[in-house]
């Protein structure tokens, strides 16, 4: 297995684990396609890729953005997913590691968000020396 940044041809098999993080929720793929294939061309979202000769096994989406209360920017990031078949065997952490390698370049604090319900993301950030500082709050509008 290897770490890279993502190309153009992995957006399919980012999307089919977006349907795995989320799947009671109706994602458009198309809609999807286009924001991923954006973002990659762009310097704003840096997106991870764990890929062995054939496939993606996971990947990682991070930003950058300047915070306040730090008086510096901190990586944020925004997804991390591994196929519900392959994880517990070492991909979630190798991306994490990598996305922290390449932020530590810029920042030395990193922030994210995870659903209330994920008991076992929560206890593999935890396992990765991640605190929970904050509540996370959403209205839609």
């Amino acid at each position: 297995m290897i770490i890279r940044k993502a190309k153009g041809t992995d957006v399919p098999s980012i999307i089919l684990l977006l349907h795995q993080l989320w799947p009671k929720k109706e994602l458009e793929d198309d809609k999807l396609s286009t924001m991923i294939r954006k973002e990659l061309g762009g310097k704003t979202f840096f997106y991870l890729v764990a890929f062995n000769e054939k496939k993606v096994l996971g990947f990682l989406r991070f930003h950058f953005y300047s915070d306040f209360e730090c008086q510096k920017k901190i990586a944020y990031i925004d997804e991390l997913v591994v196929d519900k078949k392959l994880r517990g065997k070492g991909i979630g952490s190798a991306l994490l590691k990598e996305c922290e390698r390449l932020a530590s370049r810029k920042t030395d604090v990193i922030a994210l968000d995870s659903e209330k319900h994920r008991k076992r993301a929560h206890d593999f950030y935890k396992k990765h020396g991640y605190k929970i500082t904050d509540y996370y709050f959403r209205k839609k509008i």
